[in-house]
């Protein structure tokens, strides 16, 4: 089966899952917008731009799919792992989406180019184009700064998918892109694993679903000699989404009209229009949450334009939140001076350019505070094994229950006997002393 078959077999099969689950997915969103979502916002205390910004998530039904097919379309399991997701998006996403800001003029908006919306693969997917070379680090503070800009990255595309999704009513919505991955300048020895078992680890379990397939670009013979022993530990489906390809082989899926000039197309890529750059900015009512694509006035980027512009926000961050310096303990952020808005979000190092303040929430270091934030540390690490814990407990506590019944009930037999001897209790008693 050649690239094109194998691909077409499966979006053809994604398409059928989700016409046959989609009034299911339509009760499941409902339950989530009208039961989940206002218990969560009374539980955590959201404000009403908090909720409009989870509602929005909750009403892309693109993701609510992915997150629906991840747990095998089995409700309850979905429910819990987007109430997980939810608490994480409020807690952790937001706040780095709000240091993010792709502005249009930065020379490094994205770490991945979208085509044009009138370039797409056969199956009318988008196509992005990610350099792996734009992924190397140095340091740690440049690596936090790359993770950032990747959570960052994932939630525009994201955005991108629901758009796409909205405008096409007379056919199975796109529900996946493809991505083109240029291995160019890339070595072993200069591979960034780390950041790539993070992304394997934290980022794609939180947007499941959306990669439809990868072709690897100017590889080296050492790359592909790595692949040929890594799939054979692989599954099945993540091999049928994984091709090493040349330009032949790229114009024999796609077509010329489709790639860039890099790729074998006939325009070069930096003379494309990147959809991502307009994506438009969040409502600012509670009655629906559906995005304009007129660009807002302010010139803020899309990212910031998807949270909603706030330039007087006092956002408080997780006590757990790996941005938090003081961690365990909540804290508030707010911005050091009017300078906030301008376009710089990547977390400067020096106080001197940091755009924010943090301060603990209620003036000092409680240990309340610590406290809870060890409980729910510990629960998150142990909560998958109480079952197991509490049957063993439960099985200790039975053993010696009966172990001590049996003792009683020897004990009673021992007095009956005393009763009916020749000797009596009382005179047994008496004998004893």
């Amino acid at each position: 089966m050649n690239t094109h078959e194998l691909l077409r077999a499966n979006c053809e099969k994604l398409w059928n899952l989700y016409k046959t689950n989609l009034d299911d997915l339509k009760a499941l969103q409902s339950t989530l917008v009208d039961d989940i979502l206002p218990h969560l916002a009374f539980e955590l205390e959201l404000d009403d731009q908090h909720v409009i910004w989870a509602t929005e998530w909750l009403e892309d039904t693109t993701s609510m799919f992915h997150m629906l097919r991840r747990h095998s379309f089995t409700r309850s399991h979905a429910m819990e792992s987007i109430r997980k997701g939810l608490v994480w998006r409020l807690d952790h996403l937001k706040p780095i989406l709000k240091f993010v800001d792709a502005d249009p003029s930065s020379s490094h908006e994205y770490l991945a180019r979208c085509l044009p919306n009138d370039m797409r693969d056969p199956f009318g997917r988008p196509i992005l184009v990610v350099r792996a070379v734009d992924f190397e680090c140095s340091s740690t503070s440049e690596a936090d700064v790359l993770k950032s800009r990747v959570l960052a990255q994932m939630e525009a595309l994201r955005l991108h998918l629901a758009d796409v999704a909205k405008v096409q009513k007379e056919r199975p919505p796109t529900l996946q892109f493809v991505i083109l991955l240029d291995l160019a300048g890339v070595s072993v020895q200069k591979a960034n694993l780390e950041l790539l078992s993070w992304v394997m680890r934290d980022v794609i379990p939180r947007y499941p679903g959306q990669l439809a397939a990868v072709f690897m670009l100017h590889y080296t013979w050492t790359l592909s000699g790595i692949w040929s022993l890594i799939k054979r530990l692989l599954p099945s489906q993540a091999l049928s989404r994984v091709f090493f390809a040349d330009e032949g082989e790229l114009r024999e899926y796609f077509t010329m009209n489709s790639l860039p000039q890099e790729y074998g197309g006939t325009v070069p890529l930096d003379s494309m229009e990147n959809p991502l750059m307009s994506l438009a900015p969040a409502p600012q009512d509670t009655h629906t949450s559906s995005r304009t694509s007129k660009s807002h006035p302010s010139g803020d980027g899309p990212v910031r334009q998807a949270i909603g512009r706030d330039d007087t926000w006092n956002s408080p961050l997780s006590a757990r939140s790996f941005m938090n310096p003081f961690f365990g303990y909540p804290v508030l952020l707010t911005p050091a001076s009017p300078s906030l808005t301008s376009s710089s979000y990547a977390f400067p190092q020096s106080a001197e350019e940091k755009p924010w303040q943090s301060h603990l929430r209620h003036g000092r270091r409680r240990k309340r505070d610590l406290a809870q934030t060890l409980l729910r540390l510990f629960w998150d690490r142990w909560k998958t094994r109480t079952p197991k814990i509490a049957s063993i407990v439960l099985l200790v506590a039975l053993f010696f229950s009966l172990r001590r019944k049996a003792h009683i009930a020897t004990l009673f037999q021992r007095l009956g006997k005393l009763r009916t001897g020749p000797l009596t209790f009382g005179r047994f008693f008496q004998t004893s002393q």
